[in-house]
């Protein structure tokens, strides 16, 4: 991804704050469970940043959590390692042999590092053997390895005990020898053969960025696997590939992951705080990537109202505007807004609302309906959930008997969606519909108001409205 290489400065070790009243349904949830964490690179040079890892890491275990932590390497491996090529492919390191002696004596001493900052803190740690996973050569990256088995029951002794298990980077051949395997696949492997229920990737973002259309990043909230695949194909539009050589490993370890059976995975900002909000709140700080989508779309209540609004602020800043300042969403107050909540429709993703969308009857052309109110949270944007509302919308209108939808945006990526669906109609029976709603433009900008019809009369084929 083309994001900021740059890391976010330490902050001071601190305790964090554990809500009980907000936690205590999570840790119900997640006692016995199986948290992996990955942490490498600058974090485990920063001791203020990996004691409120550890700091938060030791509260889950307190509340019958079960934690692994897998540590790559730090700036100790980057400069035994120097400028050692990396796979044009697979953008892993290509390991020198002459290098290993070096690695194992890095990979020894962040170990020691990790056990006792632990005990200093009073955390039960235990440290493994690299050798609790197997690995082999991968052809073409000298001694770089990838796993192929596991020691499971190792690790599942010592968290069973209610002990960190600390699992170093690397693992060994057949013969014993050691193999510099990447600490990403590893966790993402390790979290499989436990069946965990949530493996971090702890990173110096603070999760998948993704374009916004104004040449700044934001963090992407939610993505299934489906959307893993989608990532690593998409480019900026400079035809830069959106994920960058960084991110790539981890994204890709990413889909073992949650094809080997993880709940969900979190890709976020190594820092305690962060790693607590994300484990124990709805919105998180970072990306998490689920196995079983915690998602749907259901009739919106008057309860909605609040958050509806909230989503609704959220799509009127300035990167949802013409260059005017007009928003491409229509302003409504709340009590304009509660007239629409019969005719509402919402995404929930983990029973919190993200999303809405509204349609209503036109008394000027019988059978159709006006769809509005298409809005789509901030961090949730990019992620298919707006085609995925705007697709039940039409459906639920085809059951209400409607023949035709029609709706009006300025926003190019709604007219982006809804050109898979419909096609703008500019001069013919709905002109004057479009006129109207128009007048809230400036001069210059009108014409990039369009009405874009939809038909919801049932295909001969059977295939309905054509879905990408």
């Amino acid at each position: 991804m083309n994001s900021s290489s740059s890391e976010p400065p330490s902050e001071q070790a601190v305790l964090p704050a554990i809500n009980p009243e907000t936690a205590a349904g999570f840790y119900r949830d997640f006692e016995g469970k199986i948290f992996v964490e990955k942490v490498s690179g600058t974090p485990l040079d920063d001791r203020p940043r990996l004691d409120g890892i550890l700091s938060t890491t030791g509260i889950f275990m307190q509340h019958g959590v079960q934690c692994v932590l897998v540590h790559g390497g730090g700036k100790q491996l980057n400069t035994i390692l120097g400028e050692t090529s990396k796979h044009p492919k697979t953008q892993l390191r290509i390991t020198p042999k002459q290098m290993i002696p070096h690695i194992v004596a890095a990979c020894l001493d962040i170990q020691n590092h990790i056990v006792e900052r632990c005990r200093e803190l009073g955390i039960p740690c235990q440290p493994l053997d690299p050798g609790i996973i197997q690995a082999e050569r991968i052809p073409g990256h000298g001694e770089t390895g990838r796993v192929v088995a596991m020691n499971t029951e190792v690790i599942r002794k010592a968290i069973k005990q209610n002990v960190l298990a600390i699992i170093p980077f690397g693992g060994r051949d057949e013969n014993g020898s050691y193999l510099n395997v990447n600490a990403d696949t590893s966790a993402a492997m390790v979290a499989a053969a436990l069946e965990a229920e949530k493996l971090f990737y702890m990173t110096n973002e603070k999760g998948i960025l993704i374009p916004n259309g104004q040449g700044l990043k934001r963090v992407l909230s939610y993505v299934d696997f489906d959307g893993i695949i989608e990532l690593l194909r998409k480019k900026d539009r400079d035809g830069t590939f959106v994920i960058n050589e960084g991110m790539l490993p981890k994204l890709t370890a990413t889909a073992l992951a949650v094809a080997g059976g993880v709940n969900a995975v979190h890709i976020l900002e190594a820092d305690g705080k962060a790693l607590e909000n994300e484990a124990l709140t709805h919105l998180g700080d970072g990306t998490v990537i689920e196995r079983i989508q915690t998602h749907h779309i259901a009739p919106a209540h008057d309860t909605d109202l609040p958050a509806l609004m909230k989503i609704r602020q959220e799509c009127s800043g300035p990167q949802h505007q013409t260059k005017s300042g007009t928003p491409f969403l229509k302003h409504m107050n709340e009590a304009e807004l509660k007239k629409h909540i019969p005719s509402s429709l919402v995404f929930r993703h983990r029973d919190i609302p993200i999303g809405t969308i509204y349609f209503q009857p036109t008394l000027e052309y019988p059978g159709t309906g006006l769809i509005g109110g298409f809005a789509i949270a901030e961090k949730h944007q990019n992620t298919q959930h707006g085609r995925q509302i705007f697709e039940e919308c039409l459906d639920t209108m085809r059951e209400a008997g409607f023949t035709r939808a029609v709706s009006i945006t300025a926003s190019p990526a709604v007219k982006a969606l809804y050109g898979k669906y419909g096609k703008p109609d500019e001069t013919g029976e709905f002109a004057p519909m479009l006129e109207r709603s128009r007048t809230r433009f400036v001069e210059g900008e009108k014409q990039d108001v369009v009405l874009y019809t939809f038909d919801l009369r049932p295909q001969e084929n059977g295939s309905g409205q054509e879905r990408d």
